[in-house]
């Protein structure tokens, strides 16, 4: 019988949660019949990892890829504690032993943890604590084994796709004022509507006033509050009443999975350009180009890019951005496993370089992280760009994430591991986050006009 390999589906993240990327290790040890040969013993049959079911494979997958990929080196009879540990409480089945198919040896370490695999009540469930135990062993909290359902919903919350969503920006407001506590004055207001989104099929415009959600809004709402507000389960009726124009109107709306926009512009005050950048999702670096260049076209004299709250996301979307604002500059580098070092330059010209015909501004806070400071330590690391806001998140380190399938090709997880330290343009670490030049109050609920205003003020002539 021709055994199928497992095979694996794998992706750079940087994330502070969770792209190109080289290709993969196999995936299995001892394919080439070097490991351990089969062995018969009284408690159970052990194999190499070529020769054992389908049904253990993620152990030896998970065990390969923290050896071949983890950013430090680990000695193989730590990650055999970790997998031991997670069988603690693994519930032996009387006599499996003599019957269980043989378990895979991934290292010589293992053998006490493949007869206990092996004689398990549930093999699934035990290769699975074993796996998941010896990624937690890394001590990184970055790392770690999941479900194919958790790696789909983690896949989404990087491409900015939300479960279930009606489709509005909010920020607070107390009539045309911006405003940050939230007050009978200062009221949730819409700010946008997403095209196509079951906001604007029911009618809601910019400029409402959101004076409840299936009942009046709470009366303790707060300024991190407001992205929560438009959460639902997908399908779910609800019910938004606003206020325009002094009348108070009740709309009925569909929750629905939608795919919010991860690039969103304007020109404020008629001179400044402002470009929003939720997440380095896979396909951000061309509307963002797209919307960058209408931005120029309309001869704005600043730009403001706002990254306050990205997490991250795509490594080569990260390069892709930032290629637009350098022109052969180095923007970063990387120290991978057992210390290789690697670096980004843009080439070429990128369409808005200069720093003298574009004076540019970008907004950070705390909830700024890895792609994020990538591009805020290139523009800032190579003079092209004023940060403002507060210090970032300081995650320095990123991940390789594979989508691990059985011979079938079915998905059985994913294995998202440190793979590289993050190094700025001249090799500057950001562990402890990057410090803004112009130390400035821009709450997530600041509606964007007066963010735009607030951090282009730093720029000469920008206002």
């Amino acid at each position: 019988m021709v055994r199928r390999r497992p095979r694996l589906v794998v992706c750079v993240l940087l994330a502070a949660v969770l792209t190109s990327a080289a290709a993969p290790p196999s995936g299995v040890a001892h394919t080439d019949g070097s490991g351990p040969s089969a062995e018969t013993g009284r408690t159970g049959r052990l194999a190499a990892c070529g020769e054992a079911p389908e049904v253990y494979f993620l152990l030896c997958l998970v065990y390969e890829l923290i050896s071949s990929a983890y950013v430090d080196p680990i000695e193989t009879v730590i990650l055999a504690e970790g997998a031991a540990r997670g069988l603690g409480e693994v519930e032996p089945a009387p006599g499996r032993e003599r019957t269980a198919p043989p378990c895979p040896l991934p290292a010589p370490e293992f053998e006490a943890v493949c007869r206990k695999i092996g004689t398990a009540a549930d093999p699934n469930a035990a290769v699975r604590a074993a796996a998941a135990r010896m990624v937690r062993y890394l001590g990184d909290r970055y790392s770690y084994l999941t479900t194919p359902e958790r790696y789909r919903a983690v896949q989404s919350n990087i491409n900015n796709v939300s479960p279930g969503s009606l489709g509005v920006g909010l920020a607070l407001m107390d009539g045309d004022d911006p405003c940050e506590e939230v007050s009978a004055a200062c009221r949730p207001v819409v700010f946008e509507v997403y095209p196509n989104s079951p906001a604007a099929r029911a009618g809601l415009l910019a400029g409402d006033v959101l004076a409840g959600l299936d009942g009046p809004l709470a009366d303790d709402l707060a300024c991190r509050d407001l992205p929560r507000l438009d959460r639902f389960g997908p399908g779910e009726e609800v019910t938004v009443e606003v206020i325009r124009g002094g009348r108070t109107l009740a709309l009925r709306a569909e929750a629905a999975r939608l795919a919010i926009p991860a690039v969103r512009s304007r020109v404020v005050d008629g001179t400044i350009g402002y470009i929003r950048l939720d997440s380095f999702s896979s396909g951000a670096a061309g509307p963002f180009e797209e919307q960058l260049q209408r931005l120029l076209e309309s001869d704005i004299t600043a730009l403001v890019l706002d990254l306050r709250d990205n997490t991250g996301g795509y490594l080569q979307t990260t390069l892709d951005i930032a290629a637009l604002f350098l022109e052969d500059q180095a923007m970063g580098g990387q120290q991978m496993h057992k210390g290789l070092i690697g670096s980004w330059s843009a080439a070429g010209d990128g369409i808005a370089s200069d720093p003298a015909l574009l004076p540019m501004a970008v907004a950070v806070n705390g909830g700024s992280a890895s792609a994020s400071e990538i591009l805020t330590a290139a523009l800032k690391g190579n003079g092209r760009a004023a940060v403002v806001g507060e210090r970032t998140y300081g995650k320095a380190v990123g991940q390789r994430t594979w989508e691990l399938k059985n011979g079938k090709g079915t998905s059985i997880g994913a294995l998202s591991l440190t793979n590289f330290r993050l190094l700025g343009p001249h090799g500057s670490s950001f562990a402890d986050g990057i410090p803004p030049d112009t130390p400035m109050n821009l709450p997530s609920c600041l509606h964007p006009d007066e963010a735009t205003r607030r951090a282009a003020s730093v720029l000469t002539g920008a206002r």
